[in-house]
């Protein structure tokens, strides 16, 4: 069985490098960056572990797209698609507050990748079974529970296959259990 790792893009940029191609040489299916204030831009770090790595797929979760510019974003999906051609995926999200439909338009100008609707909330899931992509999302405080119940939600919509969710984000430490 393949695994993912989610990871804070924080400096130095050296040593987040050994990190990734640790992963990759320890069978790491992807590493996806998360899209925080005070963290290196992911959208470049992407770019530079594309041209440094060979198989490891790369993506966001989630990229902000309440806060960014679309033309820019579909350059930058497009320039680190080609440098890493085939291992590009990514989740877009609004945050907190923003409006799902932004997403529908953010989407309108990635192309070619495998896409993601980063939600927690039913408008998000709803709009990424509507709009035929995968499916990102977390457990918060609701822990698997939580996790059940979305995935129970995307299952419902027809999502059953196309979605991603982070164990270790469900409050629960990953490993203690079978259901863990």
């Amino acid at each position: 069985m393949g695994f993912d790792v989610l990871r804070l893009p924080v400096g130095p940029f050296a040593r987040l490098l050994g990190e990734v191609r640790d992963l990759e040489a320890a069978g790491a299916r992807a590493v996806w960056l998360a899209d925080e204030d005070g963290a290196l831009e992911p959208w470049a770090v992407l770019g530079a572990l594309a041209d440094r790595t060979e198989r490891i797929a790369l993506g966001t979760a989630a990229t902000n797209v309440a806060r960014r510019d679309l033309h820019t974003l579909a350059r930058q999906v497009g320039t680190v698609a080609r440098l890493a051609p085939g291992r590009l995926h990514v989740a877009l999200g609004v945050g907190d507050g923003g409006r799902a439909e932004r997403i529908r338009e953010a989407l309108a100008v990635v192309h070619d990748v495998p896409s993601y609707v980063a939600a927690n909330a039913r408008p998000g899931l709803r709009l990424a079974a509507e709009l035929g992509v995968g499916s990102l999302t977390q457990g918060g405080t609701r822990g698997l529970d939580g996790v059940r119940a979305r995935n129970a939600y995307l299952d419902s919509l027809g999502m059953r296959g196309e979605r991603l969710y982070y164990a270790a984000w469900a409050d629960e430490r990953p490993f203690a259990s079978p259901d863990a």
